[in-house]
């Protein structure tokens, strides 16, 4: 038979007051069916919160007494909560008590009437941490990972004397891994503080860069992640496939090494790797294509292609590739420019040839600033079909690639980043690529010495879906944050997005601290930063 059903105008329950016509729609479903809400003689709860009265008056409250004496409540999404409490009894995702995820997705979760609370992970929480080996190892001081291989590669650069140790992690359970556990390569000799950079190409070969090598000239070594991967230990110059040094004494080659997109059209990619201070201080770019990888020793000035700065002075110190509609295109950013300031060039990447910087422009592209040190391409955030990029000192700037016409200065870039609302200076920016599944680019804020004095570290993500473009955003109001346990920690120092690493379902990012203490005085940490997405 059909239920009785009170209908109280407005229906007021548990203080919560509830939507007559909702009331009565639901109340119209009910009539509707054929016995779905009868339960021989029980009275039937109505959107989980309606009173009503059984056969033999006895109230009931929010729920309806079953045959054999239970109560059973309205919950057609099957999350364990029903209305009006569940505040949307269709989304198994949203119920009082569900978690905020960290992305500020305008869904309120957990009902309770607020679509995002703001969050700080702290590292202390961490479940999956890499420890250093000893003391001073400052372990965490530079990152690659190899992705396709599930391998993180991670720089003691103070180990062994100063000759530096790159230990490989392998995707393994959430938990504490020892460093001294893993497999590694050793730098050769003392004081080459192995390794300044490291990238890993997609089949697992790793460029590992040594400034201090050869007596001051500089060193990268080309070796097989895969080795150390999977438990090996080798000094890097015996297992190296290919090493390239500086040309001479103090031109520390190895300021930065990373592969970029194929550039010679044979479906691999390519090397390229910086000097900040050869050529007189104009810096040196040397571009080594796949084919030339099965050499054995190279000096930078034999690379298939090297660019200098536009004069000495200019420090040449990083090349980082960026995509556009119009098509691809190296950024180089030398720390001085004749105006005085720093400076990025734009180069097309198909006219890459030998020369000084400022002879390969297209014939409009440099941007400079008295601020500018520091670049990051970050991906398409603005949604226009071109790569961004982020840069600065003091007030960090987005810019779109495309958009470059001329000399453009650091005061126009359209998005700006602070660390605070007093336009305090970060450290740096991580691109992460697309992390929430949007199409665009994401990237992490990054403060390793926040607070101020303190160097405890901390970081903020920045979706393109979170990102107001044309406005200033602050470190300190940013809802998705991370924090290092305690001071000296210089938690973010490194960042890097390395999957689900530790196979809890979740990608990770992994987030250097190799300030902490956990194995003695800065002996360093990586600690593994679940993403919200």
């Amino acid at each position: 038979m059909l239920p009785r059903l009170l209908l109280p105008l407005p229906l007021i329950i548990s203080g919560c007051l509830i939507n007559t016509d909702l009331y009565n729609q639901r109340r119209a479903e009910l009539l509707a069916q054929d016995s779905g809400s009868s339960n021989d003689g029980g009275a039937a709860a109505i959107d989980g919160g309606a009173s009503s009265t059984d056969d033999t008056g006895t109230a009931t409250d929010g729920g309806s007494t079953s045959s054999d004496g239970g109560t059973a409540v309205v919950d057609e999404d099957g999350d364990g909560s029903s209305p009006p409490e569940d505040c949307d009894d269709a989304d198994p995702t949203r119920f009082p008590g569900a978690a905020e995820g960290w992305l500020d997705d305008g869904v309120d979760n957990d009902c309770d009437g607020v679509s995002q609370e703001a969050l700080t992970w702290d590292a202390a929480s961490a479940t999956t941490v890499l420890v250093g080996e000893a003391p001073g190892d400052e372990l965490g001081r530079r990152l690659g990972m190899w992705r396709e291989g599930a391998c993180l590669l991670v720089a003691s650069t103070f180990a062994q004397g100063s000759a530096g140790r790159v230990y490989a992690m392998p995707a393994g359970a959430p938990g504490t891994r020892e460093a001294a556990s893993l497999g590694w390569f050793d730098g050769p000799d003392s004081y080459h503080y192995l390794a300044n950079a490291i990238s890993v190409r997609s089949d697992g070969l790793a460029v590992l860069a040594a400034p201090a090598g050869a007596d001051g000239a500089g060193a990268a070594w080309l070796v097989d992640a895969a080795s150390a991967c999977a438990g090996d230990r080798a000094v890097v110059s015996d297992v190296a496939r290919l090493r390239m040094q500086g040309s001479a004494t103090g031109d520390y080659l190895g300021t930065d090494a990373r592969w970029l997109p194929d550039l010679d059209g044979d479906g691999v990619e390519d090397l390229v790797i910086t000097s900040a201070t050869a050529a007189s201080g104009a810096g040196l770019a040397g571009f080594v294509y796949s084919p030339a990888l099965d050499g054995d020793d190279l000096v930078v000035d034999d690379a298939d292609v090297v660019v200098t700065g536009e004069r000495e002075g200019a420090g040449l110190a990083m090349v980082q590739a960026a995509a556009t509609r119009e098509g691809d295109y190296l950024l180089f950013a030398q720390e001085g420019h004749a105006s005085g300031g720093h400076a990025i060039a734009r180069v097309p990447a198909a006219e890459l040839r030998s020369g000084a910087v400022d002879e390969l422009l297209d014939g409009a592209i440099l941007s400079w600033s008295e601020d500018l040190a520091w670049l990051e391409v970050v991906g398409d955030t603005s949604h226009d079909g071109n790569d961004d990029f982020v840069g600065g000192v003091w007030t960090w700037s987005l810019w779109g690639v495309s958009d470059l016409v001329g000399t453009y200065e650091e005061t126009a870039g359209s998005t700006r980043f602070t660390y605070d609302a007093e336009g305090e200076w970060l450290t740096g920016f991580t691109a992460l690529g697309d992390v929430d599944g949007d199409g665009q680019g994401d990237l992490a804020m990054r403060a390793e010495d926040w607070p101020a004095q303190a160097e405890q570290g901390t970081l903020a993500l920045v979706t393109a879906s979170d990102l107001t473009p044309a406005k200033t955003h602050d470190m300190e109001a940013r809802r998705l944050r991370a924090q290092g346990a305690e001071a000296g920690d210089s938690f973010a120092y490194g960042v890097v997005p390395v999957g689900d690493i530790d196979l809890d379902g979740r990608a990770d990012l992994a987030v250097s601290t190799y300030g902490s203490d956990l194995a003695g005085a800065s002996s360093g940490a990586v600690v593994f930063l679940p993403l919200p997405y």
